[in-house]
């Protein structure tokens, strides 16, 4: 076989060997060549023929652009801050963006102030409404309205639901009724009842008087902090005026507890529980002992039975250490020991205080 030719089968299917020629050539080393048709060269425009071979190569004109544009653009020039935008004819023009959004000539869009309105965002639900993100994916807003009688309410993992109001009438109720849980007990779900004391706080400095009295666990007062009297009134007749300077005046009788001691030989008689003492003393009587006693207050003490026992009075200004007078030393000891008899077989002594001494008067024969 010749130095680069091949086999090729002749009419008679004998194997003859041919140089390969026509488009392609190949040397003794089997490297196959195609025959070039054009001169070598570069451009944008290239033409193939029907067997993918470049036939031919040229740069791109005008009017291959416009062609391919299908279109003629009017410039290449955009002013700053202006964008192309196809206007009726289908031809690209430069405007400036303008309306609910501007943008500058770096890209940056920017919304215009009072653009997003209401239309814009949903159907307007009319006036007094309330909006929220809708319940499935929170991506839009929307109306959020209840039924008729029903209450919004705030759940942390649902958000805003819509909800009836339950276990409790609120049509028209009883006057004097409050809503309110139970006024004893474990919580419950709140009913309209009557107040309850216990529904009133008793703890200060918020706090009420109620009847029956009051537990603030501090000293408390009641008063006024202005430049006005106290008065308190039974029956809607003003019985006790507390004025500003201190004064008090009573309308009405003021009197106190009486008590009664028919045993014992030394009487201790506290102030503390009434102003008035009856006794009727043993023979063996020795000494009469008032606690508690202030100054200015006046006390009686009656004594029944004739006698000529000296009975010593021992005064105190508390509950039997401090004396009202010498100390240790009976506070007064009346000259006038008898006790006479009378229509009722009495004599009745008054004692008052000035602060420091303990002051007798008495009378006989009652």
């Amino acid at each position: 076989l010749t130095s680069a030719n091949i086999f090729v089968g002749n009419v008679s299917n004998v194997a003859q060997d041919q140089v390969l020629s026509g488009d392609a050539s190949i040397t003794n080393a089997g490297i196959l060549s195609l025959t070039p048709i054009v001169v070598a060269n570069t451009g944008s425009k290239i033409t193939f023929d029907t067997k993918g071979r470049v036939t031919a190569s040229a740069l791109l004109n005008s009017a291959d652009i416009t062609t391919a544009l299908t279109y003629t653009p009017a410039s290449n020039v955009l002013a700053n801050g202006s964008m192309f935008v196809g206007n009726v004819s289908n031809v690209a023009t430069a405007v400036t963006m303008s309306g609910d959004v501007s943008i500058t000539n770096a890209g940056v869009a920017t919304i215009t102030n009072g653009s997003i309105t209401t239309p814009k965002l949903f159907t307007n639900p009319g006036v007094s409404r309330l909006i929220a993100t809708d319940s499935t994916t929170g991506a839009t807003l929307a109306p959020l309205a209840c039924t008729a009688n029903q209450i919004l309410s705030w759940n942390v993992t649902t958000g805003w639901t819509c909800g009836s109001i339950v276990s409790a009438n609120f049509a028209t109720q009883t006057a004097g009724t409050v809503f309110s849980g139970p006024a004893t007990g474990a919580a419950a779900t709140p009913t309209f009842r009557a107040l309850a004391s216990s529904d009133i706080t008793a703890a200060l400095p918020l706090a009420a008087y109620i009847p029956g009295g009051n537990s603030f666990g501090a000293a408390a007062s009641i008063g006024t902090n202005d430049s006005n009297t106290l008065t308190i009134k039974t029956a809607n007749i003003t019985r006790l005026t507390v004025d500003t300077a201190g004064g008090v005046q009573v309308s009405g009788q003021a009197w106190s507890n009486v008590q009664t001691d028919i045993v014992s030989n030394t009487l201790v008689w506290n102030a503390n529980t009434g102003n008035v003492m009856r006794w009727t003393p043993p023979a063996t009587a020795t000494s009469v002992q008032i606690n508690n006693m202030k100054p200015g207050a006046a006390y009686m003490l009656v004594v029944s039975n004739s006698g000529t026992t000296t009975i010593p009075f021992v005064c105190y200004s508390d509950a039997g250490v401090t004396f009202l007078g010498a100390s240790g030393t009976p506070g007064f000891v009346p000259a006038n020991g008898n006790r006479v008899n009378g229509g009722l077989n009495k004599t009745v002594y008054t004692l008052m205080s000035d602060g420091a001494n303990c002051l007798v008067t008495w009378i006989t024969g009652y």
